[in-house]
């Protein structure tokens, strides 16, 4: 058998296979054999049929099942000798080699990128580290008072801080606009949660006023019809009420599942869930990184087989999600950097044989199981649902495989406060 393999575009291949006729009139001439000691005719005993009948009733068909399982044969046996590793099935031309005899075909496919390892030491990641102090405790504590937060009416003019309860009408060039009108609206002065100068103008206000504000509109609003427009809004001022934070005590401990041991078993709780929700917001920003540097330091292709199928699944899995739409340029550059990651994050697998260990998949199950009220019922569910045990098992992986690149590349310790981690836009 004679191979032969011309490189085309990127990981484009094209093979060409010759296969001798005397392996081809073998294989049929085996066939034929075969099927005389099966076929019944009649005039002929079982198993008595000469060959000459067969070849003459089922010669043809005979040879193109031949011909079908030697393509088939001979394409593994000719990517094996050239050490080719195919995408996926390859598009078989049959041809016809100055009309010689025997079997000749080219198959066209794509094969998977070379990788090397060595790549990933230029990766450089910056690992924050974070320590949860007690102001962060006390912080935490304060945030979860504000969530339970009382409002109780009172008599005096507003201060930030307080809710005002309000019916209001806004208007443009003295028209009322789409969304600009609301009844026993609660809003927290202070909170920003309306557009610039809006809250800063009540400040002061008691129950019964009925003041006229003047504000603009920021050019990047979400209505576009808005946008840098000056508008009026009437108010009519309800209700004033000031917080009232609840009282750090059993009461309250109880709330969070803390029911002995006072207010320092609550701290320990509340740091002990800050401390697990911190080391997963840590390791996503490494694997983020880790992600992004072995994409930008690895010079591997994507088969552009395997990205036109990928942005398929990506497309349709938006659709049954209800995600908004995306232009197929951006949904064609997510499924490469997907379908690149999966070879890379494959081939570090298969090369430095990593494993996925039952007990560190249990490890992340309890894990993940720990952020809900029934932690041995999660469990059970994973263990139950081979799909989302399989997940797990795939995040296993993922991890194996960040912590091999961290192995490699560079990494710099950052430290950092809580606060910092936790919420990077607002400090």
């Amino acid at each position: 058998m004679q191979v032969s393999v011309e490189v085309k575009d990127g990981l484009q291949r094209r093979m060409v296979v010759q296969v001798p006729q005397d392996r081809v009139d073998s294989e049929i001439d085996t066939r034929i054999k075969t099927l005389a000691g099966q076929v019944r005719l009649d005039g002929f005993r079982p198993g008595k049929v000469p060959l000459s009948v067969v070849k003459q009733r089922f010669g043809g068909q005979v040879r193109d099942e031949v011909m079908g399982e030697l393509i088939r044969t001979t394409f593994e046996e000719a990517i094996a000798q050239e050490q080719l590793k195919p995408v996926s099935s390859p598009n078989i031309e049959p041809l016809d080699v100055d009309k010689a005899e025997g079997l000749n075909y080219a198959a066209t496919f794509e094969v998977f990128p070379e990788q090397d390892l060595d790549e990933f030491s230029a990766v450089k990641v910056v690992k924050p580290v974070v320590d949860v102090t007690d102001s962060d405790v006390d912080e935490m504590i304060e945030t979860l008072r504000k969530q339970r937060v009382n409002w109780s009416s009172v008599e005096r003019s507003a201060v930030d801080g307080d809710r005002l309860t309000i019916d209001f009408k806004g208007s443009v060039d003295g028209e009322l606009f789409a969304g600009g009108e609301a009844t026993d609206f609660d809003l927290v002065l202070g909170s920003n949660a309306m557009i610039p100068g809006f809250e800063s103008q009540l400040s002061g206000v008691s129950a019964g006023d009925k003041p006229t504000i003047e504000v603009v509109f920021p050019d990047n609003y979400q209505a576009d019809a808005l946008q840098g427009k000056q508008a009026s809004f009437e108010i009519e001022v309800k209700v004033v009420s000031e917080p009232e934070l609840p009282a750090i005590d059993d009461e309250f401990f109880k709330i969070f599942g803390v029911e002995e041991g006072g207010e320092s078993a609550f701290r320990g709780e509340i740091k002990a869930n800050m401390e697990r929700e911190l080391a997963q917001r840590v390791r996503a920003r490494v694997k983020a990184q880790v992600m992004d540097g072995v994409l930008k330091v690895s010079k591997s292709e994507a088969p552009q087989s395997m990205v036109a199928d990928e942005t398929k699944t990506l497309a349709g899995h938006r659709q049954q999600a209800n995600m908004p739409e995306i232009s197929a340029e951006e949904l064609a550059k997510e499924a490469e950097r997907r379908v690149r990651l999966g070879m890379i994050l494959s081939e570090v697998v298969n090369q430095e044989k990593l494993s996925v260990e039952p007990e560190s998949v249990r490890k992340l199950v309890e894990q993940l199981a720990e952020a809900y009220e029934d932690p041995a019922e999660v469990v059970q569910f994973y263990y139950s649902n081979r799909e989302k045990l399989a997940e797990v098992e795939s995040m296993v992986v993922e991890d194996l495989f960040v912590d091999w690149v961290l192995g490699k590349c560079s990494v710099e310790e950052n430290p950092q406060s809580f606060a910092e981690m936790m919420n990077p836009a607002s400090t």
